[in-house]
């Protein structure tokens, strides 16, 4: 049972939020806070697999709520729904770690996927969100006197299919490569970065901007 909690200043949104994944078996909602300041005083004491929270609210911001929690529990699995989608903003919650950011109006059935996604351990961005990554000034940079590692320009094609979550088959037969060289530029990838997965590498890829 994945525990969660949602949190957003508008009434009719939790309640319809709660009706989405209510028939989720695998997915309970614990509970629904309309102030930030609640639902963090609640984490206190309980202990809840996932967040979901908006950003913008009244009295504690969504991003408050998050760094609160980041500064005493920051293995807290967060996911973001807001509608905002701005450059600034994502970059600050990728600098937060949240585990998944989606805007509001995504189905319930990318709700649901993203949950059981970030409660695997991986992360999770919508198409949307991750276009707006994509598309940042910073993102065209690899490196630099910031120590990012630079990769070659397969590597880089490698790990921009990577983050558009295309299989190791699905990458060769779109760079016409075999699926040994995809192997093999990940296992570079991950050596470069310094991480151990596709979790850590997407993770570090976002906290880097190199793609």
């Amino acid at each position: 049972m994945i525990k969660t909690i949602l949190v957003d200043d508008h009434q009719l949104i939790l309640a319809g939020l709660s009706q989405m994944l209510a028939d989720e078996k695998e997915i309970k909602i614990m509970a629904a806070f309309t102030h930030a300041i609640d639902a963090y005083e609640y984490l206190q004491n309980h202990t809840i697999d996932i967040v979901i929270t908006d950003l913008d609210m009244p009295h504690m911001s969504g991003i408050d709520l998050i760094r609160k929690i980041r500064s005493t529990n920051p293995k807290q699995k967060i996911i973001v729904l807001s509608m905002i989608d701005q450059q600034s903003i994502i970059n600050r919650m990728i600098k937060y770690d949240v585990n998944g950011y989606l805007m509001k109006n995504e189905l319930q059935t990318e709700l649901s996927k993203a949950i059981h996604t970030v409660y695997t351990g991986q992360l999770y961005y919508n198409k949307e969100i991750k276009k707006v990554i994509f598309q940042s000034p910073e993102s065209k940079v690899v490196g630099s006197s910031r120590g990012i590692p630079k990769l070659s320009m397969r590597e880089k094609e490698v790990l921009q299919l990577i983050m558009k979550e295309m299989t190791g088959k699905e990458i060769a037969e779109k760079l016409f490569i075999s699926p040994g060289t995809v192997i093999t530029h990940r296992k570079h990838l991950l050596s470069k970065l310094e991480v151990k997965n596709t979790a850590g590498l997407v993770r570090r890829a976002l906290e880097l901007g190199l793609v």
